[in-house]
């Protein structure tokens, strides 16, 4: 869950996920951050780069309310970064 003056914003599972992955490095490609969100390749769905696109747009609607942006890079992938 985030928490801001005034504001509670829950996190599903995948996207908590995804925030420590960012929050740990400076860019997270796709393989990387799939890897962190189903770690066990059973669970991975067949269109993970969808799914994961999706968590992603997610969670970059939710962490605006905080002042936080994800944006991507063509050839790194994707970062966390402060407005």
């Amino acid at each position: 869950m985030l928490i801001a003056p005034g504001r509670r914003q829950p996190l599903s599972p995948q996207e908590h996920t995804i925030l420590l992955a960012l929050m740990g490095r400076p860019y997270c490609n796709a393989e990387l951050l799939a890897e962190a969100v189903w770690p066990d390749p059973d669970d991975m769905p067949d269109s993970w780069h969808d799914a994961l696109s999706v968590l992603v747009c997610t969670l970059r609607q939710k962490l605006r309310y905080f002042g936080w942006i994800i944006p991507t890079s063509n050839r790194r992938g994707w970062t966390l970064e402060s407005e």
